[in-house]
């Protein structure tokens, strides 16, 4: 029994040492490190530290590739360490079931809620002011006016940000759209904008029909869904931000469907008229402050 369990603590200890060497190690686990790994560098880690059959080993390995501790690898006489031996050897190291588990969760399971850049936030600040909350109230920057329009919101936008201190620095258009190249300046900057946005805010941000139609989905055509919502504006503000300038914010959000709406959607009345939507935001910038 002793030179089944050296064999195999042989392997392991030089694996992790390796692993250690090249930085490969993660959460001082080798079984966890072999799994966050590509499939071909892991495949290649094993190669290395497998064991040649001989006649001398051979009842040996048979005794433990029947227990699961051994298995061929890439030729009929190298074997290589099983995850079921590697982690018995890692508990033997300290570690437990509830730090693997915990190491998984934290690479695979968990969704971080990613920081805006200040573009982004100036992009999505300009669609809640909007309004812009359902696929039938999306923003065409196909169209010239709805560009121009929209070109004059975003600066709206900035400067608000800016006196809010959320953007930093002086604006200029060259430093905000970048150089000019065949694409509208606006609809590149909506374009990219968008597409990250898409990935932090879990999906919120929508693109209609792929034809640069862009909007926000969080009205369903009966309700708004006010925890979307929260959770837009905590990407954007502090709850400190708020608390200060929550004033300046509030009538921002209410003026600015009224003073671009007709141009961006047409007939978009529910959204610039109805109070209820007034005093659900302003219900979501309280609750927001008090969480």
């Amino acid at each position: 029994m002793t030179g089944k369990r050296n064999l195999i603590s042989d392997l392991y200890d030089k694996l992790y040492s390796e692993l250690k060497k090249k930085g490969d190690l993660k959460d001082d686990s080798v079984l966890y490190s072999l799994i966050h790994m590509r499939s071909k560098k892991r495949l290649e880690y094993l190669k290395n530290f497998s064991v040649s059959a001989t006649e001398s080993n051979l009842e040996m390995i048979k005794n433990l590739k029947e227990r699961n501790k051994l298995r061929m690898i890439d030729k009929l006489d190298s074997y290589c360490l099983t995850a079921h031996s590697i982690w018995e050897e890692d508990k033997r190291h300290g570690r437990t079931i509830n730090d693997l588990i915990e190491s998984i969760d934290h690479k695979f399971f968990s969704v971080e809620m990613k920081e805006l850049s200040e573009k982004e936030k100036v992009v999505l600040l300009s669609f809640i002011a909007l309004r812009s909350f359902y696929k039938d109230f999306s923003v065409d920057v196909k169209e010239k006016y709805v560009r121009d329009r929209l070109k004059e919101l975003m600066e709206e936008s900035i400067n608000l940000l800016q006196k809010i201190g959320v953007v930093k620095g002086t604006y200029s258009e060259e430093k905000f759209y970048g150089k000019r190249g065949n694409e509208s300046p606006v609809s590149n900057v909506i374009r990219h904008a968008a597409d990250s946005l898409a990935k932090k805010t879990f999906g919120t941000m929508k693109v209609k029909d792929r034809d640069q139609k862009y909007y926000l989905d969080i009205y369903d055509g009966e309700k708004i869904d006010s925890v979307k919502l929260k959770t837009l504006i905590g990407q954007i503000f502090s709850s400190r931000d708020v608390i200060k300038h929550r004033n300046e914010l509030l009538d921002f959000l209410k003026r600015i469907p009224k003073d671009y709406g007709l141009y961006i959607f047409g007939n978009s009345e529910f959204f610039l008229s109805d109070p209820k939507v007034d005093y659900l935001i302003q219900k979501v910038i309280e609750d927001y402050v008090l969480d």
